[in-house]
């Protein structure tokens, strides 16, 4: 046999053909999904990054400081040390960028707990699941409705509350 290219029937063959745009696409879109791979620190990263996004794009959108600020101008309210107006504006922007930093970091250690929990402990992703995100925001929530509910019959029957008011 001579020494060279050779297809499957043996006969001898040219140079491999270039790569095509489907082939570099599909290498393209491997190296995506592999540098993307939900465990994996990148993309931890950038689901911190989108979670910061969307909490000031949705304050951006729900909350308006300059609203606010002429609504409490209009009913005769201030803010103690800042004048009606334009000063209470920037300062109720400043207050929410700074409250939307806080949240969107409390939001993000929520989000990303599920994965520290599967890299960690090699647990399942599946069952780490239940240890974070939306089930644990969703458990939380129910227990503090569960705890005020009991304390607001505990104190109709003029029983003392579970909680100091």
């Amino acid at each position: 046999m001579s020494a060279g290219w050779t297809d499957p029937t043996g006969a001898p063959a040219g140079p491999p053909a270039p790569p095509t745009a489907d082939t570099l696409a599909h290498a393209w879109a491997q190296a995506i999904r592999d540098v993307f791979e939900c465990q994996g620190y990148i993309y931890s990263v950038f689901y911190i990054a989108l979670i910061y996004v969307f909490c000031y794009f949705w304050t951006a959108i729900v909350f308006n400081p300059k609203d606010m600020a002429d609504n409490l101008k209009d009913y005769g309210s201030f803010i103690p040390g800042y004048r009606p107006g334009k000063r209470t504006a920037e300062y109720l922007e400043k207050v929410m960028i700074r409250i939307t930093y806080v949240g969107a970091a409390f939001l993000a250690v929520v989000a990303v707990i599920p994965t520290l929990i599967t890299t960690t402990m090699d647990v399942n992703p599946i069952v780490a699941s239940f240890y974070g995100g939306t089930g644990l925001l969703i458990v939380i929530s129910v227990a503090l409705d569960l705890v005020q509910k009991i304390n607001s019959h505990l104190v109709m029957r003029n029983y003392p509350g579970l909680t100091e008011d």
